[in-house]
């Protein structure tokens, strides 16, 4: 059954009971409300805006609709870090293939570009959300 075999994305709080003190600091961050500013602005279905401001937008198991997928809304663990269900199995004594337990980091100019962030720098920036 390859249902087995198939990372998805879980959404933050299942990264919260191990990872508390990082998720509590994006709790506090612009990050964890990067959909309200969209709600904000009436882009909240914009799909050139969704990619950012949500988990995983355009993947079969990411972001969908505000109804359907509310847990995946603003910027997340996974959002830097990709899908996390592995690594919560990994966490929880499942076995899998060793390749498949890390997370991984993307660079922040994903979506920190200079059409949406223009004057981005990674290290003042890093400070409001550096975590461990």
């Amino acid at each position: 059954d390859g249902a087995d075999e198939t990372n998805r994305y879980v959404g933050a709080e299942s990264c919260r009971a191990c990872h508390a003190e990082a998720f509590e600091v994006l709790a506090k961050s612009a990050h964890a409300h990067a959909f309200d500013s969209l709600e904000r602005q009436q882009n909240h279905f914009n799909p050139r805006c969704l990619p950012c401001h949500t988990v995983g937008y355009g993947a079969a198991d990411g972001y969908i609709h505000p109804d359907l997928t509310p847990s995946l809304q603003g910027v997340q663990c996974e959002s830097c870090h990709g899908r996390g269900e592995y690594h919560v199995r990994v966490e929880a004594g499942e076995p899998l293939p060793a390749r498949r337990k890390l997370l991984r980091s993307i660079g922040c100019v994903t979506c920190h570009d200079e059409e949406n962030s223009p004057g981005f720098d990674y290290d003042v920036y890093w400070e409001k959300i550096a975590h461990e």
